[in-house]
């Protein structure tokens, strides 16, 4: 029997229940044919929570994964011994059925594919984050994604085998896993970033005039695919690049290491920017709704840095930077 190898992307998105109809009908083939019974033993026994230590999870995600390890812990040996193999013999069938139902709860349209095809081939996998919502995953070559809010990645089933091309809109941080016989390259609208080596972080915002791109480590050549591929620069560390999507006119400058990517580690840093960006951002960070009662206060420059700040304390401080009030009803909120 061939041996199949699962998707470790696919899995951790099926675990946190986010699957759409494709992915679970590719989720189901995983758990109920034997050709894939090693690289889903050895998905099992990796440590799910160590690799997903930098997430911000969401208390839903945790229960999940609890759940998860409740069902693969049904099926271990009760002898006390070690174990080497998380399903002996024929029972990891058994154990793939039971995950199958805990994992699925929650989860539209399961009685509809029960009966359905199994042939069916899906060519991408889309990941997807809310607004106030940012996750971490491994890609199938063992490149590490931080996914930022309201943000959404895709990569094709042939990823890691005959390409590395990933499709990104919003943000992201990428941590690299070097070698492949293929570049790792990131589509954000006019631009493509190919890695030559490094971390680093892409901001590509819906309706946002510019597309930004900033390298930690290492260094990346970004290129205009409205100019036959045509290389904008090769950016260096601690280098970030602006790039404006109507006149296609390019900016570099330095900033710290930390500020790049730092809304992964909850550091989001303002600089003379119009309220009205930073109340966009704050909107896509907290999953909030702000609105300005006088254009004036929208236009303000603000400067300020938020640290591990929640969103009460976030708004605080803009009010005082700002000099402006709030009032905030849930996630409505009114400038004032």
């Amino acid at each position: 029997m061939r041996k199949k190898q699962t998707d470790p992307a696919l899995l951790h998105l099926y675990i946190r229940g986010k699957c759409n109809r494709k992915q679970l009908t590719i989720v189901r083939q995983y758990l109920t044919d034997p050709a894939y019974r090693e690289s889903l033993e050895a998905f099992l026994q990796s440590d799910w929570q160590k690799e997903m230590e930098d997430k911000t999870p969401a208390s839903r995600d945790e229960e999940r994964y609890r759940q998860f390890l409740t069902a693969v812990q049904a099926v271990q040996p009760q002898d006390g011994g070690a174990v080497r193999r998380l399903f002996p013999h024929r029972r990891w069938v058994v154990a793939a059925a039971m995950i199958l139902l805990v994992c699925l709860a929650g989860i539209a349209g399961w009685n509809y594919y029960a009966g359905g095809n199994t042939k069916e081939k899906v060519r991408w996998v889309s990941l997807y984050n809310e607004a106030g919502e940012r996750t971490a995953f491994f890609l199938p070559d063992s490149s590490k994604v931080f996914l930022g809010a309201a943000s959404s990645l895709a990569y094709n089933t042939g990823y890691g085998i005959s390409n590395r091309d990933l499709q990104l809109s919003g943000e992201a941080y990428f941590i690299v896993h070097h070698g492949g016989d293929h570049p790792f390259a990131v589509t954000t609208g006019k631009l493509t970033t190919v890695d030559i080596g490094t971390e680093f972080n892409i901001r590509s915002l819906r309706n946002a005039p510019s597309i930004e791109v900033g390298v930690a480590h290492g260094s990346v050549k970004v290129v205009n695919n409205d100019s036959r591929q045509q290389e904008i620069a090769t950016l260096g560390q601690q280098q970030w690049l602006r790039f404006d999507t109507a006149s296609g006119k390019a900016t570099i400058q330095s900033i710290p290491e930390d500020e790049i990517g730092g809304w992964r580690k909850g550091l989001l840093v303002f600089r003379k920017q119009p309220f009205s960006e930073v109340a966009a951002e704050l909107e896509r960070y907290y999953g909030l709704r702000i609105h300005f009662d006088n254009a004036a206060h929208a236009r303000i420059l603000v400067t300020t840095t938020l640290e591990h700040a929640d969103a009460a304390t976030a708004l605080e401080i803009m009010a005082l930077t700002a000099g402006v009030k709030v009032n905030r009803e849930g996630n409505e909120v009114l400038i004032y």
